[in-house]
């Protein structure tokens, strides 16, 4: 009886997610290119959120770009092989709702402490109405720059799942390391994150059981 065929070995993450799904396209690959170290762990999705929050955790873990690699891929051929890699009209829409949030989060956070201080200090009504509107203000502008910012991955592999979500029909995130114990501390921060499956792969791109 013959023996199970083996996968032939791949090196780079663009080739272990066509491998795996062959049927689907490449839309977007983040660089520096993806390649395989020791330890691998890949996060499948399919999804483009779910990848993203996937490459934020990640990105608590490493600085290094090398560390962290993504490949989106579709099913449509015609929109892949038009399509840009990063969807600016989405990333746009993603940053400016960030800003209005942080920005009415900021203001009522200094509206109530600034006029809240003034109120304590000067018992005057005019001088607090004062202080909440000039608090209001300088609340809007200090979270509406601060709030689209916090949380948001750095590198290339965080702006390459900026992909239309219509095109998005898996989505690989990986980590890539040569320590056990940063393997560890990134599957644990995987696991937070719903509709993620998990594999560990070798330098080969092999699945090690």
């Amino acid at each position: 009886m013959a023996g199970r065929r083996r996968t032939p070995p791949v090196r780079r993450l663009e080739d272990l997610a066509r491998q795996a799904a062959p049927h689907l396209h490449v839309v977007s690959v983040s660089n520096p290119d993806p390649v395989f170290r020791r330890l691998n762990l890949v996060a499948v999705t399919s999804s483009e959120e779910d990848a993203r929050e996937a490459v934020v955790a990640l990105s608590a873990e490493t600085d290094d770009d090398a560390g962290i690699g993504v490949v989106v891929m579709s099913a449509d051929p015609d929109r892949s092989a038009d399509h840009a890699a990063v969807d600016p009209e989405h990333v746009t829409g993603f940053v400016g709702r960030r800003i209005a949030i942080g920005g009415l989060v900021g203001a009522v956070v200094g509206a109530l402490v600034i006029g809240g201080a003034v109120a304590i200090i000067t018992q005057s009504l005019v001088a607090t109405i004062a202080a909440v509107v000039g608090g209001a203000l300088f609340g809007f502008q200090i979270g509406g720059i601060y709030f689209p910012f916090a949380g948001m991955g750095g590198g290339d592999a965080y702006r390459q799942t900026f992909v239309a979500p219509e095109l998005v029909d898996a989505a690989l995130v990986a980590f890539h390391t040569d320590s056990e114990e940063h393997l560890e501390r990134a599957r644990s921060r995987l696991d937070d994150i719903e509709h993620l499956a998990l594999v560990e792969v070798d330098s080969n791109g092999r699945t090690i059981t």
